[in-house]
């Protein structure tokens, strides 16, 4: 599907003078449908996440965050049934899988070339979730987070596509982007 091989292209190292390309721009000739556009980002922001996750099982486990905290503000875990709490790393796990179910769902997403912009609300829910995961690392782990951003932008990536898109409000956004 070119639509998907487009954002994972695009979060590729680049040579110093595309640095300042946007990444969340559709290149000339490429017509995908805004919701579309998102959900293909979504797709690759999740692969990107798994690595995050590789990254913080070094430090992040059931002894080191014992619960799912931003700053002190303690989530609860869906994924039980019944919310209850659980270790950081696997509350991660759990909304990396869950949202990776409900974009793959074809009962969500029949058609994933042409998605609905009905959908719109769908990417509202992950992203407020997926957010989770990277301010637990910044405000937690932050020099593990800080390499990982440097390599590979996700953060600032994820910033660009909700204020473009408007999927977040602004205020939400409480890791800075440098």
């Amino acid at each position: 599907m070119l639509s998907q091989t487009f954002p994972s292209l695009s979060v590729t190292p680049k040579p110093p003078e595309m640095e300042d390309e946007p990444l969340l721009r559709r290149p000339p000739g490429f017509s995908v449908g805004t919701c579309t556009w998102i959900y293909e980002h979504f797709l690759q922001i999740i692969i990107d996440l798994h690595g995050l996750l590789a990254v913080m099982g070094n430090v992040c486990n059931p002894s080191t965050c014992k619960t799912m905290k931003v700053n002190e503000a303690e989530y609860m875990c869906a994924a039980h049934g019944k919310p209850r709490n659980c270790c950081a790393i696997d509350y991660c796990c759990h909304i990396i899988e869950g949202t990776r179910a409900l974009l793959l769902s074809e009962r969500e997403f029949p058609e994933r070339v042409a998605v609905a912009p009905t959908k719109k609300k769908i990417f509202v829910l992950l992203a407020r979730r997926c957010y989770r995961i990277l301010s637990h690392a910044y405000f937690h782990h932050q020099a593990m987070f800080k390499e990982f951003e440097h390599r590979t932008g996700i953060c600032a990536r994820f910033h660009g596509l909700v204020q473009e898109y408007d999927i977040m409000a602004s205020k939400l956004l409480i890791i800075p982007v440098e």
